[in-house]
């Protein structure tokens, strides 16, 4: 999906979305509280929500809110099972354009891979250039060998077995919200993983050579990882000794376990050196401008 945009365009997205989240559980937590505060004890339930509305707005008012339940319902079924067979086809698929020798320098490596004394001659198009090199050096043209598109089947099989899974989960009448809590659960002990992943990618030289990650950028990174191993850390351990160690206890060891993690990770692999390099690749920016 970012193949095209521009990076302004793509941090303008971001920064709404984030945005508009925050407002959005800022008022989940404002009707939660509002509905609770009486001190009451009763299961929550939608119709309460449906209630409350109803005083303040009336039927339509409750029209609207069902409404925009419903297609919300809807636009995470349809988004969840599309998303997963978009991600699964941007890995198992490769672009006709990207041949093995050039799709990660992005350099016409054409001529190197033709015999010695052999040149190219002024005028020929690039069509014919191409296929030259796969008669002569025998690499085959990129659409031979470059191109390989995911098969249909597998696209649509994968948004199949999500629907099937959800609908099986249904209809055996499984608790929603254990469903739900397990689901988050779950999410919340990955996306430390994927932060992980993004923290050293954005700082590996092989993938942001032309585009470097500035120091001051890392710094906020890194606390967002750290921020994100510690409140998986925490639900983690609430889950194991649940109420067997105090809070400020538990606070203690889950932030004691995110350190050790992103120390280690510091150690045992580039990201230390690379972080450092930033950190001097931008001290060294900053003395050239001003001696210029």
């Amino acid at each position: 999906m970012a193949k095209g945009k521009e990076l302004s365009a793509s941090q303008r997205g971001i920064g709404f979305s984030t945005i508009a989240a925050f407002v959005v559980s800022s008022l989940i937590l404002v009707v939660g509280s509002g509905n609770f505060n009486n001190g009451s004890t009763k299961t929550f339930a939608i119709a309460d929500i449906g209630l409350a509305i109803s005083g303040f707005f009336g039927t339509a008012g409750v029209v609207v809110f069902a409404v925009g339940f419903i297609a919300a319902a809807l636009s995470s079924m349809l988004t969840v099972p599309l998303g997963a067979a978009l991600a699964a086809d941007s890995v198992l698929s490769r672009d006709a354009s990207e041949t093995p020798n050039n799709q990660q320098s992005g350099v016409d490596n054409r001529n190197f891979q033709m015999e010695p004394g052999l040149q190219m001659k002024e005028g020929r198009g690039e069509e014919e250039e191409e296929r030259s090199v796969g008669k002569e050096g025998k690499e085959g043209t990129p659409e031979e060998k470059g191109a390989r598109p995911m098969p249909r089947w597998i696209y649509l099989g994968i948004m199949f077995v999500m629907v099937l899974i959800a609908t099986v989960v249904i209809s055996a009448n499984a608790d929603r919200t254990v469903v739900i809590l397990v689901a988050q659960v779950l999410n919340g002990c990955l996306l430390p993983f994927f932060s992980i992943c993004l923290l050293l990618c954005i700082n590996d030289q092989n993938f942001m050579s032309s585009s470097p990650q500035k120091g001051w950028s890392n710094v906020f990174l890194f606390v967002s990882v750290l921020i994100t191993l510690f409140l998986a850390s925490n639900v983690l351990i609430q889950k194991v000794f649940g109420g067997l160690i105090a809070v400020y206890v538990k606070f203690l060891v889950a932030g004691g376990l995110a350190l050790t993690v992103l120390l280690s990770i510091l150690v045992f692999t580039s990201l230390g050196k690379d972080l450092l390099r930033s950190f001097r690749h931008h001290c060294w920016k900053h003395d050239v401008e001003q001696m210029q």
